[in-house]
C-alpha cells in the first residue's frame, strides 16, 4: 500500500493512497474466516459454510469493515510519516470501490502548530494582594444572618409597607371562576416586595392595616408559565390577618448552630476562612486575567482551522443560550439578537472569531509549557472534581458518575480547567509580579472593572 504526501499549507498536509485490490481481497478474506466461526446460516454448521455462500451473506459487512479498517490505517501512516500531531480528526474522500481494482483515499490532516515558548523571565504584571480585614469577616457573618428569615408580629399598630411579612387569607377568580391555585387559601405567608408572587398582588397590599379586606384587579403577565392563566384579567379578594417583620438574629451559639457549628467562635473562624479563601480566588483570577493578556500580546502563530471553528461555534452557542455573560477566561460574550444590523453582526462575528483565536492560541501556549513542565491531573483532583459536579444534581449521582466515566470527551473537559489553573499557578510563580496590596471590597472593584471592559 503505498501512501503519497500531495502537498502542504500551512498546518494542512493532503495525501493520496492506493490500495491494491489483493490487499482488499486478503483482508476480507481473513474478515469472511473470521465471521465464519460465529456466523449462523441455514442448512450450515458454524465455521463449515462454504466461502461462497458466506460471501453472499456477508460480503458487503466485511468489505465495509475493512475499508474503515484501511482508513484508520492508512491516516496512521500518513501521521508517523510526517511526524505530525493531529489537531483533529483526519478528513477523508473515497474514490469508487469495485471489487477485483485498486481503491484510492484522499486525506487531509491538519496538525497541530509547534508552539516555541518564549522567556518568561520578560514577563511582568501588575497584580493584587488581598488584605482580608476584621469588617470584611463581619460583613460576612452578617450576610449568613440575613438569610435566617425568623419573623414576629409587629409590635406597633401601623400600615403594611416593603418587607413585611403578612398572614393572609385569599381567593381568586378568572371570568368568575375560582383559580385552581388560588381558591379559599388560608394563613398563606407573603413577603411584600419579594417579586416572588405577581407584583400588581404585592403593591396593593402595601399600605393596609390588619383586619382590612382587600379587592384587587389586574391582569396575569404574558410570560407567566401557566398558559391557562397567562395574560388573562383576575380578580382577588384578600383578608390582612397580620402583620410580621424580621427578627434580628443574634449573633451567638444559636446562628452558629443554624449552619451547623458547634458555637460561634467555630462559625466565626469557618467564615474567616471563606472569606479568605475568596480573596485568594478572586486574587488568583485576576492575576491569571493579567498574565493572560501578557501572554497573548507574546504569541501570535498559526492555529488549527478546526479548533478555531469549533471554538467559534461554542462561543455562539453561549451567547444564543445564556445571553450576556463572561466565558471561563474572562472575554464578555454577548447575546444573539435578531434585530441587529448586518453592520453590528459582522462586528459581533469578527469579536466572537478573536475570542475563539485567543482561547485556541493560549490553550495551546498553556497545553505546551504543562507538558513540558510535566505538569499532571491526579486522580484525586479528577475525582474530586467529579464528586463537585455531581452535587449540582442530587439523586443523579450515578447517572452523573457513570456519564463522566464512560465519556472520555467528558473526562477531557473535567480535566481542562484543573490542568489550566495548574499551569497558571505554576507560571504565577515564574513571572515578575509588581504586586498592589487591597482591600476585599477594593479587589471586588477591581474585578468588576475588568468586566466592563470587555
Amino acid at each position: 500500500m503505498k501512501i503519497t504526501h500531495l502537498k502542504s499549507e500551512g498546518l494542512k498536509h493532503f495525501f493520496e493512497a492506493n490500495v491494491p485490490a489483493n490487499y482488499i481481497a486478503e483482508k476480507v478474506q481473513k474478515k469472511l474466516e473470521a465471521i465464519s466461526k460465529t456466523a449462523k446460516i441455514k442448512g450450515f454448521r458454524p465455521g463449515k459454510i462454504p466461502l461462497n455462500i458466506l460471501n453472499v451473506n456477508y460480503g458487503p459487512r466485511a468489505t465495509n469493515e475493512v475499508i474503515n479498517e484501511i482508513i484508520d490505517e492508512t491516516t496512521a501512516k500518513g501521521v508517523e510519516e510526517k511526524k505530525l500531531k493531529p489537531a483533529a480528526s483526519p478528513k477523508v474522500e473515497l474514490g469508487d470501490f469495485e471489487e477485483g481494482k485498486d481503491f484510492k483515499i484522499k486525506f487531509e490532516i491538519e496538525s497541530l502548530p509547534e508552539v516555541v515558548l518564549k522567556d518568561l523571565s520578560k514577563i511582568k504584571i501588575s497584580g493584587l494582594k488581598v488584605k482580608i480585614q476584621d469588617s470584611d469577616v463581619k460583613k460576612r457573618i452578617d450576610e449568613f444572618a440575613e438569610r435566617i428569615e425568623e419573623t414576629e408580629p409587629v409590635k406597633t399598630d401601623r400600615k403594611t409597607k416593603e418587607g413585611d411579612y403578612l398572614i393572609v387569607d385569599f381567593q381568586g377568580w378568572i371570568d368568575g371562576k375560582a383559580i385552581e391555585q388560588g381558591n379559599g387559601v388560608k394563613d398563606f405567608k407573603v413577603k411584600l416586595g419579594s417579586g416572588k408572587f405577581i407584583k400588581e398582588f404585592e403593591q396593593n397590599l402595601i399600605g393596609k392595616s390588619v383586619g382590612e379586606e382587600v379587592k384587587m384587579e389586574f391582569k396575569f403577565p404574558d410570560e407567566i408559565k401557566d398558559s391557562e392563566i397567562a395574560g388573562r384579567p383576575a380578580k382577588y379578594e384578600v383578608k390582612i390577618k397580620a402583620i410580621h417583620e424580621r427578627k434580628k438574629v443574634a449573633l451567638d451559639d444559636e446562628l452558629a448552630k443554624h449552619y451547623r457549628a458547634k458555637n460561634f467562635e467555630e462559625f466565626k473562624k469557618d467564615v474567616e476562612n471563606l472569606v479568605k479563601n475568596t480573596g485568594e480566588s478572586q486574587t488568583f483570577m485576576y492575576n491569571k486575567r493579567q498574565l493572560l493578556d501578557a501572554l497573548d500580546k507574546q504569541y501570535d502563530f498559526e492555529i488549527p482551522a478546526t479548533m478555531l471553528e469549533n471554538e467559534y461555534k461554542s462561543i455562539r452557542h453561549q451567547s444564543a443560550h445564556e445571553g450576556h455573560s463572561h466565558g471561563a477566561d474572562g472575554e464578555c460574550v454577548y447575546p444573539e439578537d435578531e434585530k441587529m444590523s448586518v453592520k453590528d453582526r459582522e462586528k459581533q462575528e469578527k469579536q466572537f472569531h478573536a475570542i475563539a483565536a485567543r482561547r485556541v492560541r493560549l490553550g495551546l501556549v498553556l497545553t505546551e509549557i504543562g507538558n513540558q513542565e510535566k505538569i499532571t491531573v491526579t486522580t484525586d483532583e479528577l475525582g474530586n472534581a467529579l464528586r463537585r459536579e455531581m452535587m449540582y444534581y442530587p439523586g443523579q449521582e450515578k447517572q452523573i458518575a457513570d456519564y463522566y466515566t464512560n465519556n472520555a470527551q467528558a473526562m477531557m473537559q473535567l480535566r481542562a480547567p484543573i490542568f489550566e489553573d495548574k499551569v497558571m499557578k505554576h507560571l504565577l510563580s515564574q513571572v515578575k509580579i509588581d504586586e498592589k496590596e487591597v482591600t476585599l471590597d477594593q479587589l471586588e472593584k477591581e474585578m468588576k472593572k475588568l468586566d466592563d471592559e470587555e
